[in-house]
């Protein structure tokens, strides 16, 4: 099933599926663009720690943003997702749990990583709103110096202030802000597709 998540069992057979049906040349290039990421996301936190070589945890992060990828063909992986599915790896310490939180946060989240940048502008254009309103002092402060346009913003809105506090001050943050919003779109009443349907402009199977 796309939605029904029986536990570790059905990822397993998910992650082996998907691997199995994609081009070897496309599982390469999904597979070597994660890497590059992976290696070096929150490094020098403890759970991530260590050789690369032989890293259960590295493996296992390595191996769900790669299960996501495959299964989310139009969005595959974009650069700063290992920062968003880290945290959940680290807490839950469990790859098929951190998967399935993944991909019902990134109902939320995948609009900003689409190429073409809609998401985010949307994203920005919340925050200028927002700002004008909550502190037209400041707003008009930016507005002199050319700096209203919030480009400085940009990481701290696609990646939810992650990496501006140290790991575990980050993880009281996304606890905060994820536990307090509702995923866009509501989930079905079936649970939270897979494949395709999170992240998918037309919700269709391998989106």
């Amino acid at each position: 099933s796309l939605y029904r998540w029986s536990g570790a069992a059905e990822y397993s057979s998910l992650k082996v599926a998907l691997a199995a049906r994609a081009a070897p040349a496309e599982l390469a290039q999904v597979a070597a663009a994660v890497r590059k990421d992976v290696v070096r996301t929150d490094r020098a936190h403890p759970y991530f720690g260590g050789p690369e070589e032989g890293h259960p945890h590295l493996a296992a992060l390595q191996a769900l943003l790669t299960t996501f990828a495959l299964g989310h063909p139009r969005l595959s992986y974009c650069q700063g997702m290992s920062d968003v599915a880290a945290p959940l790896l680290a807490v839950l310490d469990d790859e098929a749990q951190a998967f399935l939180c993944f991909c019902s946060l990134m109902r939320r989240l995948a609009p900003r990583f689409r190429p073409g940048g809609r998401g985010l502008a949307r994203a920005f254009g919340h925050l200028r709103r927002l700002l004008r309103r909550a502190d037209p002092q400041f707003w008009a402060f930016l507005a002199a110096r050319g700096a209203h346009d919030l480009l400085f913003c940009y990481r701290w809105l696609l990646l939810e202030l992650k990496r501006e506090f140290a790991f575990e001050d980050a993880l009281k943050v996304l606890e905060i802000t994820w536990s307090s919003l509702p995923p866009a779109p509501p989930p079905p009443p079936e649970g939270v597709p897979l494949l395709g349907g999170p992240t998918s402009s037309s919700g269709s199977p391998g989106g």
